[in-house]
């Protein structure tokens, strides 16, 4: 085998073993199978907000006005689910007191 096989073996099964890792976390665990409905749902949205063949993408003038759009509507977005979110609370700061060592 030469090196190149052995670089296109070691490359692929790199790869395999990702997306068998991630199809295991998407499909066999509870964290996974809530991200891929979080992720039907924000797809479903998504597709309701997007205009069909483009017609609303005709009122922006250029495409500096889209992009600003979006991104006044990510920001919009973000700036919800942090006031949204719970603030984690503060761990105190614990300090041991240091003695010296006296001695035997």
């Amino acid at each position: 085998m030469s090196d190149r096989d052995q670089g296109s073996f070691i490359g692929g099964l790199t790869i395999g073993m990702f997306a068998g890792a991630l199809g295991y976390f998407l499909f066999a665990t509870d964290k996974g199978k809530k991200l891929k409905k979080d992720l039907a749902k924000e797809w479903e949205q998504a597709q309701a907000a997007l205009p069909d063949r483009g017609e609303g993408f005709t009122s922006y003038a250029s495409l500096k006005d889209l992009f600003g759009q979006i991104k006044q509507r990510i920001e919009a977005s973000v700036d919800e689910a942090e006031s949204k979110s719970s603030p984690q609370p503060r761990k105190k700061n614990l300090t041991k007191k240091t003695t010296k060592f006296k001695g035997v």
